[in-house]
């Protein structure tokens, strides 16, 4: 063996380690990038999913309060009726 092919066999040994490296190193790129749509799409879903949360959480605000003015209004009504009950039965005399 001379010193040429000693040389030769040092650069092709070479070339198979910048290759292996350029091999690892672009999978490793792909999987990061990957991985970065998967987040990225994950954080879609959860701005969709926030949303949709804050349009129900609405609805049962403006359903609680709209259910909340109805039992309002009708405690007041009856009330209004305890008082004219109790009014009238109030001025009811007894005396015989």
């Amino acid at each position: 063996m001379n010193a040429d092919d000693i040389y030769t066999r040092a650069i092709d040994w070479a070339w198979a380690l910048v290759a292996g490296a350029a091999m690892v190193l672009g999978r490793a790129f792909v999987r990061i990038y990957r991985h970065e749509e998967r987040i990225k799409s994950l954080e879609q879903t959860r701005d969709q999913h926030a949303s949709a949360l804050a349009d129900l959480t609405e609805k049962v605000d403006s359903s609680h309060q709209a259910t909340r003015t109805h039992i309002d209004s009708r405690f007041e009504e009856v009330r209004d009726d305890l008082r004219i009950i109790m009014g009238r039965c109030l001025s009811i005399s007894h005396d015989k």
